[in-house]
């Protein structure tokens, strides 16, 4: 895997007058929760035998839809994105959050691409660094702006022709 490229938080959303302790024991084993289905987050829940709800949504979006309406009791969720929605929709009053883990994205590479085009991971990893703290900068959070992201697919292909 490259150098984190974004942060990521996942965030246990509630609805804002629940009275639930995302870290306890009790919480884990009771309380009705969901991620959309797919992400990493659903497949955590799942393996830490937490009680994840038999219908989970299919994106963040539907996920707020249905914690609002009271089909879970929490969601966990990418902090950065379940924000951006909340601001978006005006909902942000409606919810409390707890921040559950620091997990930073990074690019994954087959084993064979780096087998085929050695130095690759190296040379992505130099320019994914100005990137970052100039985004640092802007973003004031670290997360890649979609222009940083287009540079480094449009960069992609010319570290390959340098090797």
């Amino acid at each position: 895997m490259t150098k984190a490229i974004a942060e990521q938080t996942w965030t246990w959303y509630l609805r804002k007058g629940s009275s639930l302790d995302p870290q306890s024991n009790d919480f884990k084993k009771n309380a009705n929760v969901s991620s959309f289905l797919g992400a990493n987050m659903h497949k955590w829940l799942i393996a830490n035998d937490y009680n994840v709800s038999n219908t989970p949504a299919t994106d963040t979006k539907s996920l707020l839809r249905m914690l609002l309406s009271d089909r879970f009791e929490a969601v966990l969720a990418n902090e950065l994105v379940m924000d951006r929605l909340l601001h978006k929709t005006d909902q942000l009053e409606h919810v409390r959050k707890v921040d559950l883990k620091n997990k930073p994205l990074g690019v994954y590479f087959s084993n064979r691409f780096l087998l085929h085009n050695p130095g690759f991971i190296e040379r992505f990893n130099e320019e994914v660094t100005p990137c970052r703290k100039k985004n640092d900068t802007i973003a004031g959070y670290g997360t890649l702006t979609f222009l940083t992201h287009t540079k480094l697919r449009k960069i992609s292909p010319l570290l390959l022709k340098r090797l």
